[in-house]
């Protein structure tokens, strides 16, 4: 899902403004970053040694409440700092999963501008208003590539931090947690694709991502 986010992005950022999909595209990858997010924390929790009727409770948690109990097994002298940038980043992210998957209806105020060719002819002007914490438009309909890749940043920004900062893991031990494992001949190894590497490069290059829970050594290995 990372990887898909990654590369639905990167297809929406090349697309140019006459061509149609490339806000399609934009919310998909807001979505797939999001997805990883609640991938991870389930990943985690399948390691973890509890009990099963723990997994049902763990369903119904916020995200960053997920988070904040799986800490508690890695290491509980660390706590989540929820009025943190990269915290509530990706909760906002959250919220606004929240709201484009489960849409209420509601009464808003339109805005209107004139039309060059008549006085009586309007048409709705755009939702202007942008979030706090990223600047995302609050309607998800105006979405693009940029606040996509904002999205990617945020994501592996808070896995980067929880993984390495707060649970104490190396990239290497992370990529166990995030990865399918294939058991051969007596050892557990890990599957990292190609093309896996080729969208975890390109925006770390191309965009600053900062994905420092991935362990390098696969990068490289995958290329090969």
């Amino acid at each position: 899902m990372y990887s898909d986010a990654i590369n639905l992005a990167k297809l929406s950022i090349s697309l140019t403004e006459n061509e149609s999909n490339g806000d399609v595209l934009a919310r998909n990858s807001v979505l797939n970053s999001i997805f990883s997010l609640e991938a991870a924390a389930n990943c985690f929790l399948d390691c973890c040694d509890q009990p099963k009727s723990l997994s049902k409770s763990f369903d119904k948690l916020a995200m960053v409440e997920k988070y904040e109990l799986l800490l508690l097994y890695k290491n509980r002298e660390k706590r989540l700092d929820r009025g943190s940038a990269i915290v509530q980043k990706v909760s906002e992210l959250v919220s606004k999963r929240n709201s484009y998957v489960h849409p209420r209806p509601k009464s808003i105020e339109p805005q209107y501008e004139k039309n060059e060719i008549t006085e009586r002819d309007y048409q709705f002007s755009k939702n202007s208003l942008l979030s706090s914490s990223m600047g995302f438009p609050e309607n998800p309909m105006e979405w693009n590539g940029e606040n996509a890749v904002q999205a990617i940043n945020a994501v592996s920004d808070f896995m980067s931090m929880f993984l390495i900062e707060m649970c104490e893991l190396t990239p290497k031990d992370s990529m166990q947690f995030l990865c399918d494992e294939l058991y051969e001949d007596g050892v557990f190894k890990v599957m990292f694709g190609k093309e896996w590497s080729g969208h975890i490069i390109y925006a770390r290059r191309e965009w600053g991502v900062k994905s420092s829970f991935v362990y390098e050594p696969y990068l490289s290995a995958s290329l090969t």
